[in-house]
């Protein structure tokens, strides 16, 4: 057999769409997209949650940490209030008693609305 007697063509053979495959592929990805998106929305939930509890315990970590730092510093300032160390301090800086002439006695108002001074001069 020669090929005198037919002809050959090369052209690409193009297949025809077959709906009924395409219909049944996209009814397949449908029903595990509706099989698989409950677990999808459940570990999404489930890390979120996760990120939730790892936030509250660095916020919690955070707040131990700053009510012991506050807890120190009122002890440090405790001890820098004390009298004798005031004195101390003053007395090192050369500072004195005032005499009775220059004190103010600083008192709140009977009102309320505001502190009254009164000198040596004012006084009862």
């Amino acid at each position: 057999m020669s090929g005198r007697g037919r002809r050959w063509r090369n052209a690409e053979l193009v297949r025809e769409r077959d709906a009924h495959s395409v219909r049944r592929l996209w009814l397949w990805v449908l029903i595990w997209f509706a099989a698989l998106s409950p677990m999808g929305v459940y570990l999404f939930e489930q890390i979120h949650y996760a990120r939730v509890r790892i936030a509250v315990e660095d916020l919690r970590d955070t707040r131990d940490q700053l009510a012991e730092r506050e807890r120190r510093l009122r002890i440090d300032r405790s001890a820098l209030e004390t009298l004798e160390r005031v004195e101390k301090r003053a007395s090192a800086l050369g500072l004195e008693y005032p005499d009775a002439a220059r004190r103010i006695q600083v008192l709140e108002s009977p009102g309320g609305d505001g502190l009254l001074a009164h000198g040596a001069e004012d006084r009862p």
